[in-house]
C-alpha cells in the first residue's frame, strides 16, 4: 500500500485537485487502518468536489467507528442524496449507502419504518447483499414481524449455509413462532 500511496499522492503534487487520486489516497488510508487522515482526505475532497460519489459514504463510515452515529446519518443521508433515481443495480456505493443508513435508522433512531424503507432501497440494487438481508431480517424482527424475519434469515443462509448470524437467528425465529421441530433441527445445525 506504500507504495500505491505515495504514487497517487505524487500526482495530487502535480494535480492537487485531481478527484481520483484524492479519493484513492483516502480509501488506502481506510485499508490501512489510518481513519484520520482517510477523513482529512475525504474532507478535503468535499470541499472542491462535494458531489463525488463515495466521499460521504466514506466518512460515515468514519463517523461510525468514531461512534458518532448523529453525524455519520447525515453523511449517509448526504450521500443517498447524490444516488440518482433509478440506481443502477450493481451500484455498490449506494447499496452500502442505504443498507448502513438503513441500520443506523434501526439501532440508533429507531425508526423501523424509515430503516425498512432504506433497506429495500439497498436490496432493489443487489438481492444478494448479506449484510443488507441480515438487517433488514433484525429490522422485521424489532417490528415484530417474525414470519418475515424468518425468511430473510432463511434467504441468508441459501447464499452462505455457514452464516452463524442466520443460522443462530433462524433457530430464534422458529422458537419464538412456536415451530418447535424446525427450531430444534435448526439448533442442531447451528
Amino acid at each position: 500500500y506504500s507504495q500505491i500511496l505515495e504514487d497517487f499522492k505524487q500526482v495530487v503534487l502535480l494535480q492537487p485537485k485531481n478527484r481520483e487520486a484524492n479519493y484513492k489516497i483516502g480509501v488506502i488510508y481506510l485499508e490501512i487502518d489510518r481513519h484520520n487522515l482517510a477523513k482529512e482526505a475525504f474532507k478535503n475532497m468535499r470541499s472542491y468536489a462535494p458531489k463525488y460519489r463515495g466521499i460521504h459514504l466514506h466518512l460515515g463510515q468514519i463517523a461510525e467507528w468514531e461512534q458518532a452515529w448523529k453525524e455519520a446519518i447525515k453523511y449517509y443521508e448526504a450521500e443517498a442524496a447524490l444516488i440518482q433515481q433509478p440506481a443502477e443495480k450493481g451500484d455498490d456505493i449506494a447499496t452500502k449507502t442505504y443498507q448502513r443508513l438503513g441500520d443506523l435508522y434501526h439501532a440508533h433512531v429507531l425508526d423501523y419504518n424509515k430503516a425498512k424503507e432504506t433497506l429495500e432501497n439497498a436490496l432493489a440494487l443487489d438481492d444478494t447483499h448479506v449484510p443488507t438481508l441480515l438487517s433488514y431480517a433484525n429490522n422485521f424482527f424489532s417490528m415484530d414481524l417474525l414470519g418475515a424475519a424468518a425468511e430473510q434469515f432463511e434467504r441468508v443462509i441459501q447464499l452462505e449455509p455457514e452464516n452463524l448470524t442466520a443460522n443462530y437467528n433462524l433457530a430464534l425465529m422458529y422458537e419464538y413462532t412456536e415451530k418447535r421441530e424446525q427450531a430444534k433441527a435448526q439448533w442442531k445445525r447451528f
